[in-house]
């Protein structure tokens, strides 16, 4: 899981089990220090002690996805998945056929969209504090963060909901809708 995600999977009292780069990935059942993994990893990295690769995800009750796009959850590596959630924390980390076949499986996908948006965020929080000369303390940048992606996480699954549909469905038609407001409400740009 990515160290952010990790963080902020800890923060919401999750537990979390398991973390991997590209570069390998560590698990403990019983629960990962997240605050002491990452700040090894950020110092050396490298896990402690990198007990799992990969390919032993699979089989787990549970499952997060890091994987670049050219090495994303295809078809066939989705019918060894045996988690109940795949959370996609990176760009594209399934593929269609990958995604179709855990969704007929009844496996909750979580999106890229949703996962992946903390970088964007932290980058729009900067701009703003540049932009208005604010100085903000690590906490109210924290507490702004939280509330923005519980807010997202809230507005997506309610739009699947409401449209019987699966979260990136969700996710897309409240993009759009988003696109589409603003476009009527600012006019098409030159």
């Amino acid at each position: 899981m990515g160290g952010a995600f990790a963080l902020h999977a800890q923060r919401m009292g999750l537990k979390v089990v398991a973390v991997s780069t590209s570069r390998g990935a560590m698990y403990r059942e019983e629960g990962l220090p997240v605050e002491e993994v990452r700040a090894h990893y950020e110092a050396t990295g490298a896990f402690r002690a990198m007990t799992w690769t990969r390919k032993s995800f699979w089989p787990c009750p549970w499952i997060t996805w890091c994987w670049r796009p050219w090495r994303g959850l295809e078809g066939e590596g989705a019918k060894r998945v045996q988690a109940k959630a795949v959370l996609e924390a990176a760009n594209f980390g399934l593929t269609p056929e990958g995604e179709a076949y855990l969704l007929g499986k009844g496996i909750r996908v979580v999106p890229d969209l949703l996962t992946g948006g903390g970088g964007l965020l932290a980058s729009y929080l900067e701009w703003v504090q540049d932009l208005n000369m604010f100085f903000w303390s690590e906490e109210e940048v924290r507490q702004s963060f939280a509330k923005s992606v519980a807010k997202a996480v809230a507005e997506v699954c309610a739009r699947a909901e409401a449209l019987s549909a699966d979260l990136r469905t969700g996710a897309m038609a409240l993009a759009l809708e988003r696109v589409n407001e603003a476009t009527r409400l600012r006019g098409v740009y030159p």
